[in-house]
């Protein structure tokens, strides 16, 4: 892209201009930060439990598991058990009865 120039017809200056101007306009390096790291979780998922998550806020309190995949699996089995289509409470909910059992032992 930056190559061969097409952020000209877009009417930027340079590439840079153009990489700031989309960045900007698309929520910003924050944004991109919570995609990676929502990405990172549900790569880490099994298939069936892929689907459950529907939003990357759902996967900020399941961030904290994404290394140790057993326990994010059990995270996201709990909150898929209680709800059919979970919020970002209730992953929060369940990873926080996780890491509770984990702190215990």
């Amino acid at each position: 892209m930056g190559d061969n120039h097409y952020y000209q017809d877009g009417g930027h200056l340079g590439f840079e201009d153009y990489c700031e101007s989309e960045l900007t306009k698309h929520g910003g390096y924050r944004r991109v930060r919570d995609l990676l790291s929502a990405k990172k979780v549900v790569d880490t998922l099994p298939e069936e439990l892929r689907g459950k998550i529907t939003k990357p806020s759902q996967t900020r309190p399941l961030l904290r598991l994404v290394k140790t995949p057993d326990k994010l699996h059990e995270a996201v089995a709990i909150a898929a058990q209680e709800k059919s289509f979970p919020t970002a409470a209730d992953f929060a909910k369940a990873a926080n009865c996780i890491i509770y059992l984990i702190l215990r032992r």
